[in-house]
């Protein structure tokens, strides 16, 4: 679904299409994306990522502060790689990547935009992508221009999945909404 982002616009009914570029209202994403427990996702793969990561999560988040979250969702990945079938095809020792800085999130988008994606870890984690405008201009960019895998915006998180047999998957999971309500 990649193409003109003003071209695709969505409706209340087209909840489960994938998304084209990530949502800046938080209502409208809230509208348009998936629940973290799996519903509307029609990926095995992906239903297990949200089963056990995303609403593991969420169901956590509430005591904990950002760093402890993203420290929870970082093991939480691991722990599904692990499991994960696809695994085989990529053996790294660190599956996941931090992105905590708009100079490594535009070397990511230059490795992408320059069909070197297969050289970055399986998961990259994207901490805050709607910080500023220069960091979320960024993360729109290689939002969009990821060649094959899994982009998903959890609003809070941006993650990136290098799996090369899968289809393109671009969407988004509630339940993360804003940075401001954690504590630090």
């Amino acid at each position: 679904m990649q193409g003109d982002v003003s071209a695709n616009r969505y409706s209340i009914f087209a909840r489960g299409v994938c998304v084209a570029a990530p949502r800046r209202n938080a209502l409208s994403f809230w509208i348009h994306a998936h629940s973290p427990r799996g519903h509307g996702i029609h990926s095995q793969l992906l239903y297990t990522l949200c089963r056990e990561v995303f609403f593991t999560l969420f169901r956590q988040k509430k005591r904990n502060s950002y760093s402890g979250c993203t420290a929870l969702l970082m093991s939480l990945l691991q722990a599904w790689w692990v499991r994960n079938p696809t695994r085989v095809l990529r053996q790294v020792s660190q599956p996941v990547c931090i992105i905590d800085d708009v100079c490594q999130l535009e070397e990511v988008y230059r490795q992408v935009a320059e069909n070197e994606a297969s050289t970055l870890p399986p998961i990259v984690l994207v901490c805050r992508p709607r910080r500023n405008r220069s960091y979320w201009q960024t993360w729109c960019h290689l939002y969009r221009a990821m060649p094959h895998g899994v982009v998903i915006d959890l609003y809070t998180w941006g993650l990136l999945l290098s799996i090369d047999n899968i289809a393109l998957h671009k969407f988004a999971v509630r339940g993360f909404i804003r940075c401001e309500n954690f504590t630090d």
